[in-house]
């Protein structure tokens, strides 16, 4: 809930600074960051397996601005149908890239800083102590400091842990939700899940 909380903030500070953008979800599953952000001018790019896809065309319209594309992350295929709709691009990976191998999640963001420098991704890394806890079996791989994926060609903007929210967030919190979150926060500063917005530079 929490991780959804925070990529909302920030998808909604690059709509407002870039109204009329494109934001472009990778591994969307069923998520509805459409219905609850979208604006009325922005382009949506919505990216998953084929299988998924045909879901999601059961249950959400497409549209001009609501687009779906089957294809794999790791794969450069589905490349030219963001290409094909206006920038700049906001590229959102929501508990997606940690599940791939380390080869698996730097080819989908070699995709991205390839096609689209310039524009801004947001992702969660899982840090090596989180990924040895058993209930993270499915992690694929792990990172203790976001800001060493600028080998990767990604600049480090904001990094956050899943419950360090946003003010407007915290605020609605009532205050032994705030102090639990505050703890929690402090306590996984450590090498748990981040969530990071990065500029995608190039290398």
């Amino acid at each position: 809930m929490f991780r959804g909380v925070v990529l909302d903030e920030w998808v909604r500070e690059f709509l407002e600074e870039h109204p009329s953008g494109t934001v472009v979800e990778i591994g969307v599953g069923l998520n509805t960051r459409y219905e609850r952000l979208d604006n009325g001018a922005a382009t949506w790019v919505e990216i998953d397996l084929p299988d998924v896809i045909a879901l999601r065309r059961e249950l959400f319209a497409e549209h001009d601005r609501r687009r779906m594309v089957a294809g794999s992350a790791t794969e450069p295929d589905w490349a030219a149908a963001v290409a094909a709709v206006p920038g700049p691009y906001l590229f959102v990976s929501e508990a997606v890239l940690i599940y791939l191998s380390e080869d698996g999640a730097r080819s989908a963001v070699d995709v991205i800083r390839d096609r689209f420098p310039g524009s801004v991704l947001l992702m969660d890394t899982v840090g090596s102590a989180e990924a040895r806890r058993p209930r993270a079996v499915n992690v694929g791989w792990s990172c203790d400091d976001p800001g060493e994926l600028a080998a990767w060609g990604l600049r480090l903007r904001d990094s956050r842990t899943l419950w360090d929210l946003p003010p407007q967030a915290r605020a609605r919190l009532t205050p032994g939700r705030r102090l639990l979150t505050a703890l929690l926060d402090r306590a996984s500063r450590g090498g748990g899940t981040r969530l990071s917005r990065f500029d995608v530079d190039g290398l």
